[in-house]
């Protein structure tokens, strides 16, 4: 960090000893007129002094990650020509004053991981230029004041991780410029007011983890430029609309730990700008649609503990973009698809805890990227393919609590396997040798009478790692 010796900021009893606008690091002057501002991620303390007010020529002013600290003068109001106020990241308190309402040409105003406290003013619908305001992560509190709707020019407006409660103001649906809005982590609730579907701009609507509730209405589908969409962790209930599949440029959606019901509709394989879809922990029902074959850049799938039935659909298989695929605590049916073997970017499997049973295909020796998989407290079968032994970037194998049989393959392909798992199998033999010298730190043989840990592969792990040997005790080691 800048000390303020090394910005070359020296007073004597407060009056600059040295040229503001020749030495003053930070400092920014047009005609011997301060006009910025900016000192951040410095060692900077000291509070705001009421005299900023005289500074009228000053267009930008940034505090952001310093140790300043104390209250905001109502002297702000004076800078009439200021366009960025960033306080973020400090130690400021107190409110945030009425006198904000002057200044007209403001274009953003962050106080983000501050401790402003107080409500918003009402004069903020008076900052007419304003395209950006963080509230977010503060000690604001009190209700989004219906004169925001007059700021017709705002772009963001992130007020989550804050006090802030009440329910969304139906004049949010005037910013017709709007592009993102995040109450993430907050205590609003109610409904989400009819007039938001009319944000033909938004592009990031995030209230997660929050008390908003209702009902996704149809008219979700109007809001063509939304790419982020997150209700996670709130009280949203209904079905999701089948209107959904208009959302073209939709890439992130997630309703996991909502209240929304039903099946997923078919429409949901039309998202063709979907990367990220999480529905977990919702009582979502009935069988995955098999459009979801149709979701080429899909990333990242989680469909866990919901109440899906039937078989995974094998078109599963197409998604060749994926790299995480959760479907553990499901009461799906039937083997895992032999098709999954085609998803080569596929770096995590967690299908524990679930009813598959089956056998574990034999194609996923293919899955060259996988390093997680836990089929644990599952009911399938079998024996472990060996295949398994190409999967040279395995770290985790949880496969224990399952009806597997049979031998485990040479482990001479496993370098970088750290987790190894086969606890209350029925899996017989020997733990291989080729497991020796290489990433092994855990290792879980309970239950397994008939299976043999090599004292000279395994000593040395239990040395090096306390508890790391679960299940190898004096009755089943070879010496």
């Amino acid at each position: 960090m800048k000390t303020v010796t090394k910005l070359g900021w020296d007073c004597v009893n407060g009056i600059p000893s040295t040229d503001v606008c020749g030495g003053w690091e930070g400092v920014n002057c047009v005609n011997r007129t301060v006009v910025n501002i900016a000192v951040t991620d410095a060692d900077l303390y000291g509070t705001i002094p009421s005299t900023i007010g005289l500074l009228t020529g000053l267009t930008y002013l940034n505090f952001h990650d310093t140790s300043m600290y104390g209250t905001l003068p109502t002297s702000i109001g004076n800078l009439t020509n200021l366009q960025i106020l960033n306080l973020a990241h400090s130690y400021f308190t107190g409110t945030i004053p009425s006198d904000i309402g002057y200044l007209n040409q403001l274009n953003a105003f962050d106080v983000a991981f501050s401790s402003f406290s107080g409500i918003i003013p009402k004069e903020i619908g008076q900052l007419s230029s304003i395209t950006s305001i963080d509230l977010s992560t503060s000690c604001i509190s009190g209700t989004i004041p219906l004169e925001i709707g007059k700021l017709f020019n705002l772009n963001t407006l992130r007020v989550g991780h804050s006090s802030m409660y009440g329910t969304f103001p139906k004049e949010i649906g005037q910013l017709s410029s709007l592009s993102l809005f995040d109450a993430s982590f907050s205590l609003f609730k109610g409904t989400i007011p009819s007039e938001i579907y009319q944000l033909e701009q938004i592009k990031n609507l995030i209230f997660a983890h929050s008390f908003i509730s209702g009902s996704l209405r149809s008219e979700i589908g109007l809001l063509s430029s939304l790419e982020i969409f997150d209700a996670s962790s709130s009280f949203v209930n209904g079905t999701l609309p089948s209107e959904i599949g208009l959302l073209a440029d939709l890439q992130y959606l997630r309703i996991d730990k909502t209240y929304i019901s039903g099946s997923l509709p078919s429409e949901l394989g039309l998202l063709s700008s979907l990367t990220y879809f999480n529905s977990a922990f919702s009582p979502l029902s009935g069988t995955i649609p098999s459009t979801i074959e149709y979701l080429s850049r899909l990333e990242f799938l989680a469909i866990s503990s919901s109440s899906y039935v039937g078989t995974l659909p094998s078109s599963l298989g197409l998604l060749s973009a994926l790299t995480f695929l959760a479907i553990r605590l499901s009461s799906f049916t039937g083997s895992l698809p032999s098709q999954f073997g085609f998803l080569t970017n596929l770096q995590v499997i967690l299908c524990e805890y679930s009813s598959f049973t089956g056998s574990l295909p034999y194609s996923f020796g293919k899955l060259s990227s996988l390093t997680y998989l836990s089929a644990d407290h599952s009911s399938i079968g079998g024996s472990i393919p060996s295949s398994f032994v190409e999967l040279s970037n395995m770290r985790t194998l949880k496969i224990g609590n399952t009806l597997l049989t049979g031998s485990i393959p040479n482990g001479y392909g496993w370098e970088e396997l750290s987790y190894f798992d086969v606890s209350y199998t029925s899996i017989t033999g020997s733990i291989p040798s080729g497991l020796c010298g290489n990433s092994l730190t855990y290792l879980d043989v309970r239950g397994n009478e008939l299976l043999t840990c090599y004292d000279t592969c395994l000593s040395t792990l239990h040395s090096m790692y306390h508890d790391s040997l679960v299940g190898c005790t004096s009755g089943n080691i070879l010496v």
